[in-house]
């Protein structure tokens, strides 16, 4: 309206007036409005970055906890198979005590049966030849079911 006034009268000097000022007004707004703008451009992307370094975190959070998980059930197997490897070296300390035992039979015992000793060591190694093959023709477990939805080849 100020621009049509100033047309109609170039001489209106209350309108010239009022024009620069507004004209000047609208410029600092615009000057704001683009500020204003920029600023939240930058807020966005700070937030955007702040956004992926948390993620990045969280991930590395779910990273690390993996790899605790994993670390916990190696040592857990770790700790079992040398559980398992004590037992074994028992077993074997006490078949071998036992065997070192048999093999060294009472003679109170033996003459108490009418039984020499050679033939005291024929029916305990008889008897462990025995135990032998009797183990090994046991048909062994599977230690997992098989899966009925692949094939069994």
């Amino acid at each position: 309206y100020f621009k049509n006034s100033l047309k109609a009268d170039p001489a209106n000097e209350d309108s010239r007036y009022n024009y620069e000022l507004l004209k000047k007004m609208m410029e600092n707004q615009q000057q704001q409005d683009q500020q204003n703008e920029q600023d939240q451009n930058q807020e966005n992307q700070d937030q955007q970055q702040q956004d992926q370094q948390q993620e990045q975190e969280q991930e590395q959070n779910e990273q690390d906890n993996e790899d605790q998980e994993n670390q916990d059930q190696q040592q857990q197997q770790d700790q079992q198979k040398q559980e398992e490897q004590e037992e074994k070296s028992q077993q074997e300390q006490e078949n071998n005590e036992n065997q070192e035992n048999e093999n060294q039979p009472e003679p109170q015992k033996l003459e108490d049966m009418k039984i020499s000793e050679e033939m005291a060591k024929k029916i305990l190694e008889a008897m462990r030849n025995n135990e032998i093959q009797y183990l090994q023709q046991q048909r062994r477990k599977p230690t997992k079911p098989r899966d009925s939805g692949k094939p069994d080849w």
